[in-house]
């Protein structure tokens, strides 16, 4: 089956179709090893080595906006569910947020607000969020700006424009990915801003930033840098800290966030409070594929662009560049592997956000 554009890709717990029994229960899942999927479902040994298994998910359906009744979705770009099974879509090229239900049922097209008596509209909105209070987040990235809308979709504030001393002198305020905790704390993943998470109060004024990731550079490479001529330390690369790809938050409020690693050691982190990671770790390195580091078979480390914290510590992470999904437990354990890139159903071209949905996972391929 040819696989739909820009669309939401549903996977099934193998262990049964309607999704009663958990995924990492292996022994539930032996029934369905002969289950034809268009991808490997597998995990590392202690020594690296790939062991493969039984389908740990199954494709259980593709939808496109114009399926859904929407019309066609435009390079969405974040998807987010509630309680209830709710699924808010960031539709980033039309500038608008899809509601809909746990059925998959359309609910609303949310496009404009009143603002002061004025109709205002969404502007490439890149990322959306449901707080446990009810009210929905949207990174609304063209205008420079995060809406707060309270449950009938109407304008609770706006976040834009962030002062304080420790943002350089002219900065633009570019949100990306918003998150918000139990204290109605909201976080953004903000454009072209390297110095972590940005943190706001209930009121939406900056407070600082979280969970910062300074680059570690070797004795030699300082030593290289500090005898290069100019010319040669602008071709060499900029130590900076890294850049933030997605991040969600768990009943505890911590902030589970992915990051860019190009050393494929660690592309996910758990945030407390004060912005220290606390993260399990194991020997494995929590940043997704380890074949590429001796096969070559890809042009670099996993490039791990959302997470999805399940239940009792487990989380799943979404790897742009191969397609896969990896869910390790809250100890750092690798559970298993599944997905890949193609043109089959169940498999992605461009894929950019990961929910769940119960024992449902959902991905988002933006093309």
């Amino acid at each position: 089956m040819r696989m739909r554009m820009n669309q939401i890709v549903k996977a099934a717990s193998a262990a049964a179709f309607a999704v009663a029994l958990c995924a990492s229960d292996l022994s539930a899942q032996t029934a369905f090893a002969g289950q034809n999927v268009p991808y490997e479902t597998y995990t590392y040994d202690y020594y690296e080595d790939i062991k493969y298994t039984p389908a740990a998910y199954i494709p259980d359906g593709a939808l496109t906006g114009a399926k859904i009744g929407c019309g066609d979705f435009l390079s969405p770009q974040d998807l987010n569910t509630d309680e209830d099974g709710n699924v808010y879509i960031a539709d980033t090229g039309n500038s608008r947020v899809v509601v809909l239900d746990s059925s998959m049922k359309l609910v609303r097209v949310i496009d404009s607000f009143d603002n002061g008596g004025t109709e205002d509209h969404f502007s490439s909105p890149q990322g959306v969020y449901k707080s446990m209070s009810g009210n929905l987040y949207i990174a609304d990235s063209g205008k420079n700006r995060v809406v707060e809308l309270d449950g009938d979709d109407k304008l609770v504030q706006i976040i834009e424009n962030p002062q304080s001393d420790v943002l350089a002198e002219g900065y633009v305020f570019t949100p990306l990915k918003v998150a918000v905790d139990y204290a109605d704390r909201v976080y953004v993943i903000a454009q072209n801003q390297f110095e972590g998470i940005m943190a706001f109060d209930e009121a939406g004024q900056f407070i600082g930033f979280t969970g910062t990731i300074k680059v570690q550079i070797s004795p030699w490479q300082i030593f290289w840098r500090r005898f290069s001529t100019r010319e040669q330390r602008a071709r060499q690369q900029l130590f900076i800290p890294t850049e933030f790809t997605g991040m969600e938050i768990d009943e505890d409020g911590f902030v589970y966030a992915t990051n860019v690693d190009s050393e494929g050691q660690q592309s996910v982190r758990r945030l407390n409070p004060s912005g220290e990671d606390v993260i399990q770790q194991t020997a494995v390195p929590l940043s997704g594929d380890l074949d590429w580091r001796l096969s070559g078979a890809y042009s670099g480390a996993s490039r791990i662009v959302d997470v999805v914290v399940r239940n009792q510590g487990i989380y799943s992470i979404l790897d742009s560049s191969r397609g896969r999904i990896f869910t390790y437990d809250h100890e750092g354990n690798l559970l298993y592997i599944f997905g890949g890139m193609g043109s089959q159903e169940g498999t992605f071209t461009t894929p950019v956000a990961i929910d769940t949905i119960g024992e449902q996972v959902l991905v988002l391929d933006s093309n």
